[in-house]
């Protein structure tokens, strides 16, 4: 089941993510990471093997640029598959409706843009049913600046981060409306990257304050404390995600942090500051980390996360995101980042997480 919104005492419960990036490179190359990993095709036995280890609960995405290469023609192939696959290996599905990729024939700046997305997220909602999980877009502040400011990824702008994220917060807005008044059961989640950023000097005080500021503008959108002509208001999220790495902390237009440093900010503060502004539950929606520091990494999350939960802040879950090691979204190298290797059909998994995982869960589910 995916996992209860109330803190229950109990022990957080672990989450699988599926990375699933499918925007367009800067050289205009597409990015798949679903089908890069094999996980189209292994979804099944993906879906089995994270539920042996505890977690019941998996984060998808739908590939829109598959489901609707043509505007209102639909092929739900892919998704009908991870459905029947989840049913049948017995975990929930937190779906992504856009993560990063958009169809080539869709502009976000274009005025009819949220307007397509509305009716994209509701044949998507009654595809999969009733009490459905949705993160409708995940990091529109990321999604901002990488499409909208840097020309990373499609569309490719500079300069329009500001007009990207109205944009798709109002079609986050309209999509959630309209999920919910298809089906009022519906859990919709606000995920977001959540960051610190530190001063170098006292020339750069205000200006990193005001980048720190800055990742709280698209939830505050969803939520009606800014731009309220969009419609946003507090009842349309039920849970923030917060996604957290070790590069999520940097001085200001420098290097990251050393997490092992006196200028990291512990996670636990961070988190009881989304919990302070928003009064919502909170879920760990992404966190990992490359090569050998994974299980330690691993360990401190879920350290942080029960101190946050010891100082009143509802925590969720903790998906530990990707759950499989893929290659690069640049495709020049290879990223060991998972529990499990994604490259290959075998799924050997990184030993050192995997004990810490059973040591969590108090168990030896792998021999």
């Amino acid at each position: 089941m995916v996992p209860d919104r109330e803190n229950s005492g109990q022990p957080i419960p672990l989450l699988a993510g599926f990375e699933c990036s499918s925007h367009r490179r800067s050289d205009g190359a597409r990015v798949d990471i679903i089908a890069a990993t094999h996980h189209d095709r292994l979804v099944y036995e993906d879906f089995r093997l994270v539920a042996r280890h505890g977690m019941t609960t998996v984060r998808e995405g739908a590939r829109w640029h598959i489901i609707e290469a043509e505007r209102g023609l639909y092929d739900w192939t892919s998704i009908d598959v991870m459905v029947d696959a989840a049913q049948r290996a017995g975990v929930s599905i937190i779906w992504d409706l856009l993560h990063f990729g958009l169809p080539d024939w869709v502009n976000p700046f274009h005025p009819d843009f949220p307007r397509i997305f509305e009716e994209f997220a509701i044949r998507f909602a009654e595809r999969v049913g009733t009490a459905g999980h949705f993160v409708p877009v995940n990091e529109i502040s990321f999604m901002t600046w990488a499409a909208g400011d840097v020309e990373y990824m499609y569309p490719y702008s500079t300069g329009r981060g500001p007009a990207l994220k109205r944009a798709l917060c109002d079609a986050s807005i309209r999509a959630i409306k309209a999920i919910r008044y298809r089906d009022p059961a519906a859990t919709v989640y606000a995920v977001e990257p959540l960051i610190a950023v530190r001063p170098t000097c006292a020339e750069t005080v205000l200006p990193a304050l005001k980048l720190e500021r800055a990742q709280f503008e698209a939830v505050d959108i969803l939520t009606g404390q800014l731009a309220p002509e969009l419609g946003g208001s507090p009842e349309l999220i039920d849970i923030i995600g917060v996604n957290h790495y070790p590069h999520s902390q940097w001085y200001f237009e420098a290097e990251a942090i050393d997490r092992h440093s006196a200028d990291w900010t512990p996670l636990s503060r961070l988190l009881k500051k989304v919990h302070d502004r928003y009064q919502k539950p909170l879920l760990m929606s992404e966190t990992g980390c490359e090569g050998d520091d994974r299980s330690r990494w691993f360990n401190d999350i879920v350290a942080e996360c029960e101190r946050a939960r010891a100082d009143g802040v509802p925590i969720t879950g903790i998906c530990l995101y990707p759950i499989l090691s893929h290659i690069a979204w640049t495709g020049e190298r290879f990223c060991p980042n998972g529990l499990f290797d994604g490259d290959s059909a075998l799924r050997e998994p990184h030993r050192p997480l995997l004990d810490a995982i059973n040591v969590y869960h108090d168990q030896t589910v792998y021999a």
